[in-house]
């Protein structure tokens, strides 16, 4: 190999090494710490909009609740344009989320965080449980 082959490699190696470095610099704390819950036992009082299930190409069926926190009674009360997505991992939750969303019941929410929201789930903010 000649002398230009070797001082070529050399060089693409240091800069290998320095983008390797720059990259676990940059993104290795955050990747460390964001594992994990950055909340626990939240709690939202609202009405469940709608309840959405929906299947994604590559993950398994989902179920979310699209939760007003603007709370109705008889057409009257107050107009919220802010709306929490929840996941709902418990099936189980599903049949009694439905019948809240026809009769507009106000229910108390329990919630958990998530410091990143996986691929899957599309949102950071899982349920946990409801007080009806």
């Amino acid at each position: 190999m000649c002398d230009d082959m070797k001082g070529f490699f050399a060089v693409s190696m240091i800069v290998i090494v320095f983008i390797v470095f720059l990259f676990f610099l940059t993104f290795g704390p955050s990747m460390v710490s964001h594992f994990g819950w950055s909340e626990r036992n939240s709690e939202l009082t609202g009405q469940v909009k709608k309840v959405i299930q929906t299947t994604p190409l590559m993950c398994p069926d989902r179920n979310y609740i699209d939760v007003s926190l603007g709370v109705m009674n008889n057409g009257t009360g107050s107009m919220s344009t802010h709306d929490v997505e929840l996941w709902v991992p418990n099936d189980q939750l599903i049949s009694v989320l439905q019948q809240a969303s026809k009769t507009g019941k106000i229910l108390t929410f329990h919630y958990d965080t998530m410091r990143i929201g996986y691929f899957c789930t599309g949102t950071d903010l899982v349920l946990t449980s409801i007080d009806q």
